[in-house]
């Protein structure tokens, strides 16, 4: 589109191209920061992610909170939507230290994955949508996503 989500100690914005700051469009802005922000393929949702342990997904156009995504124990500092937009991966580091999957039309998390405490939050999927890949520091790891019909019967954790 033609808009740009910032974050920072000032709250979450949406600009527009050369649209002062001051005149921009404040979201949380006395709340926490955005440390993963990332818009679905198809432009329709937004993912924050944030110093307040909470995913909050919203309908782009309107900025309306349509869900909300629990599950981490520290700030979340990573999240990427699918290539086809139904999931969604979010990280967090520290002691919470997991990668955890989203099914973007349920709201729900698929798997958590042990990541550890040396991620600093970068993250990707592949162009397939069938992996993904994360660097700490020095350290490139890369995983492969287990299709929906393999991991459809697996208890979230």
């Amino acid at each position: 589109g033609n808009e740009v989500v910032a974050s920072g100690k000032w709250g979450t914005r949406f600009l527009a191209p050369g649209m002062p700051a001051s005149a921009s469009e404040v979201f949380f802005e006395d709340h926490h920061d955005m440390n993963g922000i990332d818009y679905s393929p198809d432009g329709r949702l937004i993912a924050l992610g944030g110093s307040h342990w909470i995913i909050h997904l919203l309908e782009s156009k309107t900025r309306e909170i349509i869900g909300e995504l629990r599950g981490h124990r520290r700030p979340v500092l990573a999240v990427r939507f699918s290539p086809d937009g139904e999931r969604l991966v979010s990280t967090s580091g520290g002691k919470d230290g997991k990668m955890r999957l989203w099914d973007v039309a349920t709201q729900r998390e698929i798997l958590a994955y042990n990541v550890g405490t040396w991620y600093n939050g970068e993250i990707e999927w592949s162009p397939d949508g069938n992996s993904l890949v994360m660097i700490g520091g020095e350290t490139l790891q890369q995983w492969r996503v287990p299709s929906f019909e393999v991991i459809g019967g697996t208890a979230a954790k």
